[in-house]
């Protein structure tokens, strides 16, 4: 269904989007797991293509607008109504880790209205230190939300403490003492989406 209104649905949209990060998501685990190892080399990973391909024909059913993909570039919308509005999607956010056999990318998509993001969703199908894990938000939507929970964790005074978490670059795991010293007494882990640790 297309939402052709000026101003659109943003939950439905939401709701979709979710849906959509979500399912290429079991595609891009599978990929991982593949008994020979994921396809590509030097950074390029084909199932970044494939994934952002569907993507964009999906979104694009969810709301006819621009699309700017990592990999496949500018896609015109189709609804004059929707001029200012863009979506814009890395398909994999970390593909020279996954490619070497490290867990933490995310597929990453933003809807923009007038270059202001007005929507977001990372997903992370295959996290280093639990299963798959969404982050999704839109405006007017209520607050960001965590595998469908209202996120309450505040982290603006927050402190590094034992017991505690810091996700850090996937330099990390080559470099562990320096990380381990700077987020002393929390502990790292390494992650290699950018989007997603944020």
């Amino acid at each position: 269904m297309v939402l052709s209104a000026v101003v659109p649905d943003l939950s439905a949209v939401l709701l979709g989007t979710v849906a959509l990060a979500e399912a290429e998501g079991r595609l891009l685990a599978a990929e991982f797991l593949r008994a020979e190892g994921p396809r590509g080399s030097d950074a390029k990973a084909p199932i970044d293509t494939e994934i952002e391909v569907r993507l964009c024909r999906a979104l694009q059913t969810l709301l006819a607008c621009r699309f700017v993909g990592e990999e496949t570039g500018v896609t015109p919308g189709t609804l004059v109504e929707l001029n200012g509005w863009c979506w814009q999607v890395d398909p994999q956010d970390g593909t020279t880790e996954f490619l070497a056999g490290r867990r933490g990318g995310a597929i990453s998509i933003g809807l923009l209205r007038d270059g202001v993001p007005v929507l977001g969703v990372v997903h992370c199908p295959a996290p280093p230190d639990r299963d798959a894990d969404t982050i999704a938000w839109a405006e007017g939507c209520g607050p960001v939300r965590r595998n469908a929970r209202v996120c309450t964790q505040r982290l603006e005074r927050a402190t590094l403490a034992a017991g505690a978490f810091v996700w850090a670059s996937a330099s990390a795991s080559v470099r562990p003492g320096t990380f381990s010293r700077a987020a002393h007494p929390a502990r790292v882990i390494a992650l290699p989406s950018i989007a997603y640790r944020l």
